[in-house]
């Protein structure tokens, strides 16, 4: 069972269609225990023998409503971190007094749970790591590229950047564009498309501008098609300055798409270097360059990194290992050892 927190954007139609029961609880500031004796009533109708939330603010509703109910094991999966990562001290304080011995974490990174260790004190022993698994691509999607670039207004000739990413300035769209104007210099028909919005989006735009790239750079706005748009693209680009698990490159290893991105966050631990993209040090303008260049120039090297980059999303991201890997912390967190069944009620708690 789902029970969603908020007001909006809530994926209820999505989880039902796919056959889940869901039950939204409304969120609003200040509203914290009506939330709690809210679960409390829902642990109590659908005896709950295990609670899954996702980010400490779910933790936290969930860890005050089993106060009053039997005490189930909670999971926490800890999706993202602050930029900079100074967590609240009131969060700090919270999660290790409510905190129980049958309790685990599960970060989406190596570098997310060296933050819960480092920065919140969280024994290692329970902080486990999951990488995220995605669905594999439609089949079809593979053969859309010429479509997409029509769509788009990018020729078949053309040397086709992607990078999806929020315009914020933790995204450093700055270097990017630096990195173009240099790689426009020896390949005019290089194209840029930018997939995203955010509230830097004016001086994004503005940066563009200054470089003298308007011809160069597609605003594509928010999209959902990133199987699609993956197909049409060369090369996918991220320089974000930090990342808990970059679900873009994630997209980019499926689809077959060599990356070229900044050494920053787990971004490591998604693409090695060499072997499924190249990789830059960050506020290393010359390396980025020369790394959009050298795949722009030499196609059987994109071909080979985009080999690879596939075999690794199989082997690393896929939907089936994850959801292998959750069963198996849901068996052991009650008790089951390796007996194939599941909990007998598991509950998703998320906002």
């Amino acid at each position: 069972m789902f029970v969603l927190l908020g007001e909006k954007n809530l994926p209820v139609g999505e989880l039902q269609a796919s056959g889940f029961p869901v039950q939204v609880i409304e969120q609003r500031p200040g509203s914290s225990w009506r939330c709690s004796r809210r679960l409390v009533r829902v642990f109590e109708r659908e005896r709950v023998d295990l609670v899954h939330v996702h980010q400490a603010t779910s933790w936290l509703f969930g860890a005050m409503a089993r106060l009053h109910y039997r005490r189930p094991p909670i999971l926490l999966t800890e999706h993202e971190r602050g930029y900079p990562d100074f967590p609240p001290l009131k969060r700090v304080a919270a999660i290790r007094v409510l905190l129980e011995r049958r309790d685990r974490i599960v970060a989406v990174s190596h570098t997310v749970r060296r933050s819960l260790i480092l920065n919140e004190g969280l024994p290692p022993e329970r902080v486990a790591v999951i990488y995220h698994g995605i669905a594999p691509l439609p089949a079809a999607a593979a053969h859309v590229g010429d479509s997409v670039r029509q769509e788009i207004g990018v020729g078949s000739d053309m040397y086709l950047i992607l990078q999806v990413a929020r315009l914020d300035l933790s995204q450093n769209h700055a270097i990017a564009l630096r990195a173009l104007e240099q790689v426009v210099r020896s390949v005019p028909r290089t194209r840029l498309a930018l997939v995203g919005e955010g509230p830097e989006q004016g001086i994004v735009r503005e940066l563009v501008r200054r470089h003298g790239l308007e011809s160069h750079v597609l605003f594509l706005g928010l999209r959902t098609d990133y199987h699609r748009l993956m197909a049409a693209a060369d090369v996918v680009l991220l320089t974000s300055l930090s990342e808990d698990l970059p679900l873009a490159l994630v997209y980019a290893l499926a689809a077959g798409r060599p990356v070229v991105a900044i050494r920053a966050g787990s971004v490591g631990e998604v693409v090695v270097n060499r072997r499924s993209g190249l990789l830059a040090c960050p506020n290393d303008d010359d390396s980025l360059t020369e790394n959009l260049l050298l795949l722009c120039k030499q196609p059987d090297l994109r071909a080979r990194l985009g080999r690879e980059a596939l075999e690794r999303a199989e082997r690393m991201f896929s939907e089936a290992a994850m959801a292998q890997s959750y069963h198996a912390m849901y068996r052991e967190m009650l008790g089951q050892g390796h007996d194939e069944s599941g909990p007998e009620t598991a509950i998703m708690v998320r906002r």
